[in-house]
């Protein structure tokens, strides 16, 4: 697939736009449903966006799935609302400090091994979705 400059900024844009708007009616969401359920359906929904961002044969079916998986990344929050729910209050900055840090960490580390994976190996990696296939 051929993308101009503007369809590959779009990529990255439609997913934050979407992962910002969506935080808070996520957070509702769980609210009235409860947390385990709005997790499972997040989930849910980062994983079929995966799948048609994977199986994307043009920019509009990739842009739908990235759209999806930001729509989902919204329920990042769920995680933060859950350990509210189970910390103590003088303990949570602790714990949400280290939820942070993991998460940083991840977004750091996450790209480099995926990078020194793709140099010694024959992956072939669309968003969030990794198949292998045979050199030669």
């Amino acid at each position: 697939m051929h993308a101009s400059e503007t369809a590959v900024f779009s990529m990255g844009t439609v997913f934050s736009l979407t992962a910002t708007i969506f935080q808070q009616p996520i957070a509702e969401i769980s609210h009235v449903i409860g947390r385990k359920p709005a997790f499972l359906l997040v989930l849910a929904i980062f994983a079929a966006g995966s799948t048609v961002a994977a199986l994307a044969n043009n920019m509009a079916t990739l842009l739908i799935g990235r759209s999806m998986q930001g729509f989902a990344s919204g329920g990042t929050v769920l995680a933060a609302i859950v350990l509210t729910d189970l910390i103590e209050l003088r303990d949570r900055a602790t714990w949400l400090s280290v939820q942070n840090a993991v998460q940083a960490l991840g977004l750091v580390l996450g790209p480099l091994v995926g990078a020194g994976i793709l140099t010694v190996s024959s992956w072939v990696c669309p968003p969030n979705l990794s198949f292998s296939r045979q050199k030669g």
